[in-house]
């Protein structure tokens, strides 16, 4: 136990641990303690930082998922990490939170209808909104075919 810090419990013993719904920075944060700070890059194996770049060694979530699974995480150069998350998107799996089972296609509850999005060439387009999940899923699965 840390000194000066009487009564702190650290991780699951911490009675506001929040496991794998902790938010974007927090969960960053346990990466960098747990793995440390990255000095090289898995993809392109270099170690030499550009003058003048600051963290250009970063850590890359290999499933999406961001869970807090230390092999789910490896060290990239930014220039690789950009281009891992583009070829990502592409093949993007079922995140843990889907409503429908299926990507691209959610529930949306305001209007009370299934929508369908898709990222093209880097942006997020708007397919539509549909009345049953299954012309989501339909309308989702033409844009892949094109």
């Amino acid at each position: 136990m840390p000194k000066g810090r009487k009564g702190f419990q650290k991780g699951i013993d911490n009675p506001e641990w929040m496991g794998n719904e902790v938010g974007y920075r927090s969960l960053h944060a346990w990466v960098s303690r747990t793995l440390g700070k990255p000095n090289r890059c898995q993809e392109c194996r270099t170690t030499e930082v550009p003058s003048g770049m600051r963290g250009y060694f970063q850590w890359a979530n290999i499933s999406g998922h961001y869970l807090r699974i230390v092999e789910d995480w490896k060290r990239l150069c930014k220039k690789c990490h950009v281009r891992f998350d583009r070829k990502g998107h592409l093949n993007r799996k079922v995140g843990r939170n889907n409503t429908s089972g299926h990507t691209g296609v959610d529930w949306h509850r305001s209007n009370g209808k299934w929508q369908s999005r898709a990222y093209i060439n880097g942006k997020r387009i708007r397919l539509g909104y549909f009345r049953t999940k299954e012309e989501a899923v339909r309308a989702r699965n033409n844009i892949n075919r094109q």
